[in-house]
């Protein structure tokens, strides 16, 4: 587990690549401000897996209360990124396991995945017992 604003410069080519495969169609600008207020709240979950001193992959989430029923806690992810070449390993899998640690460790009793419909992961979080539990509809205005 790690800060994110200590790591926002040494990921940008890998959240670059991830924005290219799951982005959407506004310009990737990751907010210092917003990750620092969240670490200082204590609502943020970083995870980054490491190849030496290189970032292979990481995992970002937030935790607070359920808008609805502020005894429920939630956590929702923002991302999941593990680089082409490390997929097949066993890093995709321990930052999914992790986040869900950490989520727990925070006291959440709800983890929403945020992740594009027929994808790998959406499929691969399917098997480990997640189910639909939303669609998120968007449209530009």
């Amino acid at each position: 587990e790690v800060n994110a604003t200590d790591y926002l410069d040494q990921i940008k080519s890998l959240a670059l690549e991830n924005w290219a495969e799951t982005g959407f169609e506004f310009e990737l600008e990751p907010s210092r401000r917003i990750h620092e207020l969240l670490e200082l709240a204590g609502a943020s979950i970083a995870l980054a897996a490491f190849d030496g001193d290189e970032i292979a992959g990481y995992s970002t989430a937030t935790v607070g209360p359920h808008m609805f029923n502020d005894e429920v806690m939630v956590c929702t992810t923002s991302a999941l990124f593990v680089k082409k070449s490390h997929r097949g390993g066993t890093i995709p899998g321990r930052l999914v396991i992790e986040t869900e640690r950490a989520a727990k460790r925070r006291g959440a009793q709800l983890l929403f995945w945020q992740t594009r419909a027929g994808t790998e992961l959406a499929s691969t979080l399917k098997k480990r017992g997640y189910i639909d539990a939303d669609v998120a509809v968007m449209k530009e205005i």
